[in-house]
């Protein structure tokens, strides 16, 4: 048995090693969401509004949940079980690359596949439905424009767009 398979001694158990890293992770979205992109501009909703309230909602139920857990009896800490935060993380750091519901979308299609398990006609369905709900509900709706990416700029660049 590795290290990292071993039983945890300590104050930390697998549930709160995670919501700890989700509760770090949520408070850094939010705070991309209010510093970098504007929470609010022109009297509507910018594009920092999403990240913003995603983050503090991720960060205050694992606060909770953290909180809740905190006298658990400690268990098995195996790389795997970190997956969910780590694909987070990469769908978080893709944002800026190729945008905010490109990442999502990615992030659902993965998940849904190689996660759960499921066939590519689902996870295909799933994640087009994801885009869909995000794109009406934020961009059409609410009409909050997403974050910039990369991706124009490369066009750009390479004498396309």
């Amino acid at each position: 048995m590795s290290n990292i398979d071993r039983p945890t001694r300590g104050w930390l158990s697998l549930e709160a090693a995670i919501s700890l890293a989700i509760v770090i992770a949520g408070l850094v979205f939010a705070g991309f969401g209010l510093f970098r992109y504007g929470f609010w501009q022109n009297n509507g909703p910018g594009a920092g509004f999403f990240p913003t309230i995603a983050g503090l909602l991720a960060a205050g139920g694992a606060g909770i949940e953290l909180v809740r857990r905190s006298g658990a009896e400690l268990g098995t800490v195996r790389w795997r079980d970190f997956s969910p935060f780590v694909a987070a993380v990469i769908a978080v750091l893709m944002v800026p690359v190729i945008g905010m519901t490109e990442a999502m979308t990615l992030f659902v299609l993965i998940w849904i596949r190689f996660v759960e398990k499921r066939s590519w006609i689902q996870a295909l369905l799933s994640a087009a439905i994801a885009l869909a709900i995000v794109y009406l509900l934020f961009g059409v709706w609410l009409g909050i424009r997403f974050p910039d990416t990369l991706v124009p700029s490369l066009f750009a660049m390479l004498g396309g767009w």
